[in-house]
């Protein structure tokens, strides 16, 4: 009797110790809630990251090598998990919005799939218009460590971007600030000063997939929010107003939408095994490739 009340104390030990991963507290400084709602059907994932840990790390980081040098294209396409796991970030989401090419020139498939380190033979996103490899280019400012690779500017689009000092803002800018370390450029705002900021028009009135990332009134939390779309009966995504009105119950004050679609995908370091794990449920049913992620560390061991 002693033995079997030994074994089930040791079972529930290992199972307080190795929680299903994540948990609701991932991280020291970091919280994670996933959010069933319906009427309308919504799957919402929320990552709030305390910015007061002076270890946090905001960084964009592109995807594949850039394919033609100084020419026109900038990147390659990777899924947003390897592009993490290289980096070795905690969390990472999807980034810019991002046009791509398929060169007649060039045999894309294989050979650019395989520099960028995820072979196109073991990837599913072999249908038309997104594959790993193929040439890309962010849409509106995009900066890694202080040297801005796409410099594009796209007029009234805002940015989250990272000073010198670290600190983490969202504005929108005709100018590139002079202490700019990281850029990356959303489509519109979501929220301004607490309040939802419209006009939302055209892909913000019709429900989607949604990325979008926030900070509260103070600067001290960086709010990450992605919804599941395109998924009758599951998750049908929002629409820009919904969209804000998800963020404001979480604690943004200002806010923007980054690339949304199949593209939304929310990875995060699984700290016992070193593994990242996408946690939303991407609209194409797999992580598609995209251009750049926009990543936060200082949590793992």
């Amino acid at each position: 009797m002693r033995s079997v009340c030994c074994s089930l104390l040791l079972l529930l030990l290992s199972t307080w110790v190795r929680a299903d991963f994540p948990t609701t507290q991932p991280y020291p400084y970091v919280t994670y809630e996933h959010v069933v709602r319906h009427d309308p059907d919504e799957s919402i994932y929320l990552v709030t990251i305390d910015l007061t840990n002076p270890k946090v790390r905001a960084r964009v980081a592109p995807a594949g090598p850039d394919p033609d040098g100084p020419g026109e294209w900038q990147t390659t396409l990777m899924p947003v998990r390897q592009i993490a796991q290289r980096e070795h970030f905690d969390v990472a989401i999807n980034g810019s919005f991002f046009a791509i090419t398929r060169p007649t020139s060039t045999p894309i498939a294989e050979e650019q799939a395989e520099k960028s380190g995820a072979p196109a033979t073991t990837l599913p996103a072999q249908v038309a218009g997104y594959r790993a490899g193929l040439w890309a280019k962010s849409v509106g400012w995009t900066m890694t460590d202080g040297k801005l690779w796409s410099s594009a500017n796209r007029d009234g689009w805002p940015i989250v971007w990272v000073d010198s000092n670290r600190h983490i803002r969202i504005s929108t800018l005709t100018t590139l600030p002079s202490d700019a370390m990281q850029i990356v450029t959303g489509n519109c705002y979501v929220l301004r000063d607490g309040q939802p900021a419209p006009p939302f028009e055209g892909m913000m009135n019709v429900r989607h997939p949604r990325t979008a990332v926030g900070i509260d009134k103070d600067g001290a939390r960086l709010i990450i929010l992605t919804v599941d779309g395109r998924r009758p009966g599951t998750s049908v995504g929002m629409t820009g107003p919904e969209l804000a009105a998800a963020l404001k119950r979480a604690g943004a004050w200002t806010a923007i939408n980054l690339d949304n679609g199949g593209s939304t995908t929310l990875a995060m370091r699984d700290h016992e095994t070193g593994e990242f794990k996408v946690l939303n449920q991407p609209s194409d049913g797999h992580e598609r490739p995209v251009s750049d992620v926009l990543g936060i560390t200082g949590f793992s061991k």
